[in-house]
């Protein structure tokens, strides 16, 4: 397999955060298949952005070894658009078959040759009626789906991307016109039911997950935990192609009352005059399996806990959920034959001699396989409540039914107890990237630190550095200086304040005489005070993360070694840097020495004294995991902050007790180190 031609690969398309790494895999019958991963570890999806990250980060992933190639994954929210001709090329030759040569000369753009040898991929600019097409030895993808990126280009085509909506509209009706038609006649053939607007948004909002379509209609798409509005906007109109019967006026008309709408919504995005609101509709309408009957949602919700896990639970019964006057409707296993269960069905407390082996359901109202989704998702602890809160769990049925749930998931090792606390669970997490040795980076991560601390210690990829300081001490300098000395380095910089707004943000750097452009060209800066793991998890696992500063919650002061350590495991090649507040007299950060636990350097820096213009502070090595030439632990170095956040060294690296300390900041006071 050729190696990866960066020189090649278009420019445009390495500006989008949509990469993802691959793995070519043998499927056991001499046919291999490539795996998507994620930057972060684990499987990516093409329909999760959370499992994508930046060209370079991916890049840099795929350097270290371990996988095969990179991939860019198409979506809804870039222009871009894949052709994939399979089985056209001959490896030995390199002969194109006339039928493929045809295509590539229509669609004119950017033209690569497949890992295979054996196959071509074309990207160009331009969108699908549908979102993709598949027949013989053509696919074409403009969301949902990825293409491996070589960067093997084939010569004679252009090397830049180039808009193609008339190959691609030219391709469809040539190709794929049957298929089109066949498409739309099932779509027109499904009547919306008879509800007007306002009673079907009230029916939508009552039924089991109503929550979240309430949450998409008062426009609250980022509490539903979407990345994006376009994401909101598809989600929204797929539940209202379920309670619509695929209609897609009337989709189009409550859409509009949502507060979802915006202008972007009559925009028109596609080459046919289409607008975006149109192709929304008309890929929610494709995904649309089932609609709504008359019945309410559970009239047809069961709850079957053994056929959905495979397994018995021995004490426990099997509840669905009744409406209405309807009693609840208890199943219980009574036995095992040959893997299928027979049950006897209890009715009103009266016994039915009924026997049947009960399909696992099909509704899209399945409470285990959305509990199960939503615990796959989420790390830490929750609770019943919010778990009842976010499921809209009311009756004593549905909350029987939760309860149910949660013990096969405890018996599948999915979730443990909290022993402490009554209704609470632990989601427990079995990703794992195990360790290989021989691929490992040998080489220190390349961060320069202020006063060549960077000459002094080595930091490797997957570290944490902690800068623990006291009030006015000094920490944002510090960082601000960590940014600015790695301003050149081939990685991704992002930096993270949760006091600072923008506005001194600016005066900062104004003050070290830069150009506020050339920040905002090389650092992503955002105002941020929780949630720093996902932060770097998806934007920045291989780069500099600079943490400005990491507060306790609610004097929960305890759980500070706990963030630090999802900061860590958010990591995948990168370096945080988290600054934590100290007091005066102590040497580890609030929380104690646990927040030292996972940092591979741990600075301390105090406030020394104050003269017109500067502050004089000390910073303290309380751990160093490798120094390289000379032991630096405990050792410390005295520096004088000035203009906002300039700083420049009083002493050298060296030990130093309080005493010794006192007995400088007195000389500090006292001279004219500040003129």
């Amino acid at each position: 397999m050729a190696a990866i031609n960066t020189k090649k690969i278009p420019s445009e398309i390495t500006k989008f955060s949509h990469w993802i790494l691959w793995k070519s895999v043998s499927k056991g019958n001499g046919k291999t298949t490539k795996v998507p991963y994620s930057v972060a570890g684990g499987k990516a999806k093409t329909d999760d952005p959370a499992t994508w990250s930046s060209y370079q980060n991916t890049l840099s992933r795929y350097k270290a070894g371990g996988f095969s190639g990179i991939g860019y994954v198409f979506s809804q929210d870039d222009p871009f658009c894949g052709i994939d001709l399979d089985h056209c090329r001959s490896p030995e030759t390199g002969g194109i078959e006339t039928w493929a040569l045809e295509i590539i000369k229509n669609f004119n753009s950017y033209t690569e040759i497949s890992p295979s040898g054996t196959g071509i991929h074309i990207i160009c600019k331009g969108q699908l009626p549908e979102g993709g097409r598949k027949k013989g030895n053509i696919e074409i993808y403009d969301r949902g789906r990825y293409f491996t990126v070589s960067g093997n280009h084939f010569d004679g085509t252009p090397q830049d991307i180039r808009p193609a909506q008339k190959a691609i509209d030219a391709l469809l009706a040539s190709r794929f016109k049957k298929e089109i038609e066949t498409q739309v006649k099932k779509f027109c053939s499904s009547p919306g039911a008879s509800l007007d607007a306002i009673e079907l948004i009230q029916k939508a909002i009552s039924a089991e997950n109503g929550h979240k379509f309430d949450l998409l209609y008062q426009g609250r798409w980022q509490e539903v935990g979407y990345l994006s509005r376009s994401e909101a906007d598809l989600a929204f109109c797929n539940l209202l192609g379920f309670w619509t019967g695929r209609d897609s006026g009337r989709m189009d008309a409550i859409f509009r009352q949502s507060g979802l709408m915006r202008p972007k919504w009559d925009e028109k995005h596609y080459g046919d005059g289409d607008t975006y609101g149109q192709r929304t509709i008309a890929k929610a309408i494709s995904n649309c399996q089932e609609t709504y009957s008359g019945k309410t949602p559970d009239d047809d919700y069961f709850y079957d806990g053994c056929s959905d896990t495979d397994e018995t639970v021995s004490g426990f019964t099997e509840t669905g959920m009744g409406v209405g006057n309807n009693a609840e409707k208890v199943v219980k296993v009574v036995k095992v034959v040959n893997g299928s269960q027979e049950r006897k069905k209890v009715v009103n407390g009266g016994q039915s001699s009924q026997s049947s082996q009960r399909e696992k359901p099909k509704s899209v109202y399945n409470l285990a396989a959305q509990i199960k989704e939503w615990i796959a998702i989420s790390t830490g602890y929750f609770t019943v409540d919010q778990l009842d809160r976010e499921f809209g769990l009311t009756t004593r049925a549905q909350k029987k039914n939760r309860t149910k749930i949660l013990c096969v998931l405890k018996n599948k090792n999915l979730i443990s107890s909290d022993r402490r606390i009554r209704g609470r669970y632990r989601i427990l997490d079995h990703n794992v990237e195990w360790i290989d040795p021989e691929r490992q980076e040998t080489e220190p991560f390349p961060l320069k630190l202020p006063f060549d601390l960077h000459k002094k210690v080595s930091v490797f990829p997957k570290s944490i550095i902690v800068i623990a300081g006291s009030t006015n001490a000094g920490k944002t300098a510090l960082i601000l200086n960590t940014l600015r000395l790695n301003m050149s380095q081939p990685y991704d910089r992002v930096y993270l304040m949760s006091e600072m707004g923008g506005a001194e943000y600016r005066d900062r750097i104004l003050k070290f005489g830069d150009d506020p452009i050339l920040w905002k060209d090389r650092v992503k800066a955002a105002s941020k005070s929780y949630g720093f793991d996902g932060i770097v998890k998806h934007y920045n696992p291989n780069g500099l993360t600079c943490i400005d500063y990491l507060e306790e919650v609610e004097g929960e002061y305890f759980k500070m070694a706990s963030n630090i350590r999802d900061i860590y495991d958010s990591l995948n090649q990168g370096v945080a840097v988290i600054a934590i507040q100290k007091k005066e007299t102590s040497k580890f950060a609030r929380g104690g020495e646990a927040t030292a636990e996972k940092a591979r350097l741990y600075l301390s820096v105090d406030y020394l004294c104050t003269c017109p213009g500067s502050i004089a502070c000390a910073l303290k090595i309380v751990k160093a995991k490798q120094s390289i030439d000379e032991n630096m632990q405990n050792k410390e170095l005295h520096f004088k902050i000035f203009q906002g956040s300039k700083i420049t060294p009083l002493s050298d690296w060296q030990l130093s007790s309080q005493v010794d300390r006192a007995k400088c900041t007195k000389e500090y006071e006292g001279s004219s180190i500040w003129l």
